[in-house]
């Protein structure tokens, strides 16, 4: 059995996430993991600036529908990216 504990935080437009994995065997932990993922959100805009200055062209594309644009409410937005 694998056992996950985990902790989140967001603060301003960063989010802080620590997870802590164990294997357990015979009741038992035999193994454990600790990943910890700092993210930063940003808005669309502000993203496409960014990987433009690096030299891509970028296309938003909405989550799970790839023939339309993603909206300003939309939570999840894909970004192609070819250099």
């Amino acid at each position: 059995m694998i056992m996950l504990s985990s902790l989140a935080t967001m603060k301003g437009n960063g989010y802080h996430s620590i997870g802590k994995y164990e294997l357990i065997h015979n009741n038992s932990i035999i193994h454990k993991e600790i990943e910890e993922l700092r993210v930063k959100v940003d808005e669309q805009g502000e993203l496409i600036k960014i990987l433009k200055n690096c030299g891509f062209k970028v296309r938003a594309i909405k989550a799970f529908d790839e023939s339309a644009a993603p909206d300003e409410n939309d939570e999840s937005v894909i970004y192609e990216c070819r250099h």
